[in-house]
């Protein structure tokens, strides 16, 4: 018998047992400690604490034959022009259609997770939408005529720059979880639908994310591959350096590895302010959503878009209830004067216009 004394915490403590014993100890403290590392830094990462090197930060599959992406320096990315402040920024969400004679109304529907998600996980739950009714909601779509289009289509048709379908309706999944791919996917394809994928791009090929290669698979079928942060960062809250690098490194990101021109864009959390929407101008996007709530765009928001949050509590009456109009027909702003409401799926609260401007609530998105 090996009798061996530790100092713990200051106080002596004493072991006895064989050699072999005591080594297993070690080892499994050893294996506590560096899985405490290992997991505190996938936090980091995640919520943008840390950053990772750059030969270390871009899991791509091995049988992508993409090229690798170019680091972007925050250096490089400081010395891009600041916000200027006295362009105008439109913030919030059409009150009425009445008062603005463009306004479209399109839903943008705002989903994250196709899963059943785990028992307890709350924060989770109102997050997911299960695949049953995640194929139900589809069926209810096709059944009741929506055309489902990608917000690059749906930023023309909010344009006027491209015809819309009779009933238009926009699918936004955020953060590029597996589970689109493995769930979502085969129910859009089911009936002919397509969809927008808001990818956070160094989250890519991390567990329960999207790898390269399903990514630049789903961009070849026409989902659109839209950018998300690079590390799913609350841009509101970061230093201007981090939110240019966080916007132009997504698009890099994926431009890169799809071989073309991506254009729209998320702010992850709902998080963004004036400074950061003119931050996405600068770097050549074309559109940002928001977690903001409302059906109704007009064209002096493009990268303030509203959309419907969707939860994993709704019933699928409820569900269609939160866009769908009930009695008055397809909205159009002709259906309503300045002074009559919309529909109860159009009445959302918000703001109407710049000299209203209100900053967000961040929310998970």
């Amino acid at each position: 018998m090996v009798t061996t004394r530790l100092r713990i915490g200051g106080q002596p403590r004493e072991f006895r047992g064989d050699v072999l014993s005591q080594l297993s100890f070690l080892l499994a403290m050893s294996f506590a400690l560096a899985s405490i590392v290992f997991f505190g830094a996938r936090l980091g990462l995640h919520y943008g604490l840390l950053r990772a090197q750059a030969e270390t930060r871009r899991p791509v599959a091995a049988k992508s034959s993409a090229p690798a992406v170019p680091s972007v320096d925050l250096v490089a990315a400081a010395e891009l022009p600041s916000p200027d402040p006295a362009q105008p920024v439109t913030l919030g969400v059409l009150a009425s259609p009445g008062s603005h004679p463009n306004s479209v109304y399109l839903p943008i529907l705002m989903y994250h997770y196709v899963r059943v998600a785990a028992p307890g996980d709350k924060l989770g739950f109102g997050l997911s939408v299960t695949p049953d009714n995640f194929a139900a909601q589809m069926a209810w779509l096709s059944a009741h005529g929506y055309t489902p289009v990608t917000m690059r289509d749906a930023v023309l048709m909010i344009e006027k720059q491209r015809p819309s379908p009779e009933k238009p309706i926009a699918l936004t999944f955020d953060d590029a979880y597996a589970d689109f791919y493995t769930a979502a996917v085969p129910i859009l394809q089911r009936y002919g639908f397509t969809a927008t994928s808001y990818v956070p791009t160094r989250l890519v090929g991390l567990p329960d994310y999207l790898t390269w290669d399903q990514v630049v698979e789903l961009d070849q079928q026409g989902f659109e591959m839209a950018a998300h942060t690079e590390f799913h960062v609350g841009l509101g809250r970061a230093n201007l350096a981090r939110a240019r690098t966080e916007i132009s490194g997504s698009m890099a990101d994926l431009e890169s590895h799809l071989g073309h021109p991506v254009t729209d864009f998320c702010y992850p959390y709902g998080s963004f302010d004036p400074q950061v929407v003119q931050l996405v101008k600068q770097s050549g996007f074309l559109s940002a959503t928001t977690t903001l709530d409302g059906t109704w765009h007009d064209q002096s928001q493009m990268f303030t878009l509203t959309r419907v949050r969707v939860g994993g509590a709704e019933t699928l009456d409820a569900w269609s209830r939160t866009f769908a109009p009930t009695d008055h027909g397809w909205p159009t702003v002709s259906s309503f004067g300045a002074a009559s409401p919309p529909p109860a799926a159009a009445r959302r609260t918000g703001v109407a216009s710049g000299s209203e401007a209100v900053t967000p609530s961040p929310s998970p998105g």
